[in-house]
């Protein structure tokens, strides 16, 4: 006999005495109880927008789940995505649904082995409640969010323009948010995850990296919308992180063991979520949980004759660790370092930008000391240069194998016969070589991912160099690192890989870093030539529907912190808008990645100081039209917008 749980929504939208709070910052708090033992409820409650969002789960006890909804007058799609549905006995509110109730399949570990759409058995409205009747197979879960909103928000939601539905490129999961309801495709019941099976388990974890990445996002579409939905949902965002840290300030994830290991990339976007939090308002219990999280991060660490690296990750503590991991490894001890650090560059950069970005924002000095000698070890490593003339032979040799398909077939015979040999032969030789005689900074310019792990990813360029630039952002009196940044980004176009990291699906999300990469250059450096390759891959992503990183509609809070100007909304949604925050100007950059010219009108106008140029840097009138495939950027410096 199948049994039915019904459950009333309307009234767990006020938690009950004794229900725990889970996670509070100064604006919001999340509510957690079991209304019956088939249940659990969460409720986060907005301080400042008088919102509620209830998540529902539901175990597999229940064969079918009656989900009323009481106080319904009507039903209509979203823009936003999902459904919203007006109240009758509220006309002041409304509820919204981002997306149907969906059955998952859960690990010991909460992590989601499956997900799918729930089957509706029944749904039915008549004006005054909903109700819906929904199977749950057994050993799964069913989810379900609400929202109770304002109607003044759910009008925001109501309608999207142009910049809102341009796709933006998620650094986690490497997917696509083109509307707010995909931040539910991430967040579930609580917490954030990654909207990927990641291998090797092929299972969705946890990732405060999407979480980082997706409040960018919001943050991005506030400042140039207005409006203040978005910042409602990067309150839900931050609950959510804050939820998951443990006792002891860390983040666990388990991405490659049933251990529930901690990745502490994903552990310092945590930090970076928080530090963007704090950057815009003080929040006592915020600063809270970033010190814990800071003091764990900083213990997670590798003294090297260097100085000191962070790690990677918490499989990298232990020789045990690391054979439970998917990878193999040499035991090296290079540079003095532990046989088991893999001395991974690009986590060892982004937690030393955490701590740079603590300092300046909480004023502590505590840690001066270690961000010298981190400053030191990442410094140490990329001057590393040992055996300049075999490491010169071998990238000689192993340049064709960089080169996209149409390039390396126009290759002579020898030539490609022996690109096929330096691929199979001398290119699995390069781990241990790198062992003996370590370093990084390869001839040419590129820039490898880590020391000792027996693996190649190119893949890892465009990472490496989106973590150049943000460490040269805070460390300017380093010129290493803007040089070694400047030779990476070109060595991705001189050799070839920009173009071959589009054609294999699994290396596509490479040009997504590439953009961000560029993005930051920009930012940085003031030379036309960023530009032009800016450009170039804003229309290989689109080219790829990978959407544009968060960073390119100036809300990156580690860049810049000001909201003195919004990015601009043009009318045609083809068109695609770069708005770059640089250390002295404001410039947007605009594309037309379509086949035919476009006029440049604005929904939301730039500035009209703003002065245009073409891509040889010769001045345009806005009112000509942008040819296809082309390009111009308009450029507000400071200076003149304050005399204006």
């Amino acid at each position: 006999m199948t049994s039915t749980l019904p459950i009333s929504a309307l009234s767990l939208f006020e938690p009950p005495p004794d229900a725990a709070a889970v996670a509070a910052c100064a604006t919001a708090v999340r509510h957690r109880w079991q209304p019956g033992s088939a249940l659990d409820a969460l409720l986060d409650v907005s301080l400042t927008d008088d919102a509620r969002c209830l998540m529902l789960r539901v175990d597999g006890s229940a064969a079918t789940v009656q989900l009323q909804l009481a106080d319904c007058a009507a039903i209509e799609a979203s823009a936003a995505g999902g459904w919203f549905l007006p109240r009758h006995a509220r006309p002041d509110r409304v509820f919204w649904l981002p997306r149907a109730p969906c059955v998952r399949e859960l690990d010991e570990h909460a992590r989601i082995r499956s997900d799918e759409p729930a089957t509706i058995a029944a749904l039915s409205l008549d004006g005054r409640a909903a109700s819906m009747s929904v199977e749950v197979p057994p050993g799964k879960v069913l989810d379900c969010v609400i929202w109770d909103l304002p109607a003044a928000l759910a009008r925001e939601l109501a309608q999207q323009n142009a910049l809102e539905n341009q796709g933006l490129f998620l650094w986690g999961s490497h997917t696509v948010y083109r509307k707010p309801a995909d931040l539910y495709r991430h967040l579930v019941h609580g917490h954030v995850y990654e909207d990927r099976y990641e291998w090797p388990l092929r299972r969705k974890t946890c990732s405060e990296n999407d979480a980082h990445a997706l409040s960018v996002c919001l943050g991005g579409l506030g400042g140039a919308t207005g409006k203040r939905v978005y910042a409602l949902l990067q309150q839900q965002l931050l609950l959510a992180v804050l939820a998951r840290q443990d006792a002891d300030g860390g983040f666990r994830h388990g991405e490659w063991t049933n251990a529930r290991e901690s990745h502490y990339r994903l552990h310092a976007s945590a930090m970076h979520l928080m530090m963007d939090t704090l950057s815009a308002a003080p929040d006592p219990a915020v600063h809270s949980a970033l010190s814990r999280a800071m003091a764990y991060a900083c213990r997670q660490r590798d003294r090297t004759a260097l100085g000191d690296w962070f790690l990677h990750d918490e499989l990298e503590l232990s020789a045990d660790g690391m054979n439970a991991g998917p990878f193999k490894w040499i035991a090296s001890t290079a540079c003095g370092k532990s046989p088991t650090n893999m001395l991974v560059l690009n986590t060892h950069l982004d937690t030393l930008v955490a701590l740079l970005r603590y300092r300046e924002l909480s004023g502590d000095r505590d840690y001066d000391a270690l961000i010298d000698s981190a400053r030191a070890a990442a410094l140490g490593v990329l001057a590393l240069r040992p055996m300049e003339g075999p490491y010169r032979l071998l990238f000689a040799l192993l340049a064709p194998t960089f080169l996209p398909t149409r390039r390396a077939a126009a290759l002579s015979l020898p030539r490609r016969a022996l690109k096929r040999l330096a691929w199979r032969y001398l290119l699995p030789l390069l781990p241990r070589l790198k062992a003996r005689y370590p370093r990084l900074v390869m001839p040419g310019g590129y820039v490898d991912r880590d020391l000792s792990l027996q693996t190649w990813s190119h893949r890892y360029l465009t990472v490496n160099s989106m973590d150049l630039a943000r460490l040269a952002r805070r460390l300017p009196q380093d010129a290493e690192f803007m040089n070694v940044l400047a030779d990476s980004l070109r060595f991705a176009e001189r050799s070839g890989l920009a173009e071959k990291w589009r054609e294999r699906e699994a290396d596509q999300y490479s040009i997504g870093f590439l953009v961000e990469a560029l993005y930051q250059m920009c930012t940085l450096d003031s030379a036309d030539e960023w530009r032009a390759l800016l450009a170039q891959q804003v229309l290989a992503a689109h080219d790829l529907e990978l959407g544009l990183p968060p960073s390119v509609l100036g809300g990156n809070r580690e860049i810049d912190t000001s909201s003195d100007t919004a990015c601009p909304t043009p009318s045609d949604p083809r068109l695609r808008v770069v708005f770059i925050v640089g250390r002295d100007s404001r410039e947007v950059l605009v594309v037309n990645p379509t086949s035919a010219p476009l006029a440049m009108a604005w929904e939301q106008a730039p500035p009209a100081a703003l002065r245009w140029r073409g891509p040889a840097n010769e001045p345009v009138e806005d009112s000509v039209p942008l040819p296809a495939r082309h390009w111009r950027r308009g450029v507000l410096e400071r200076r003149v917008e304050e005399q204006a």
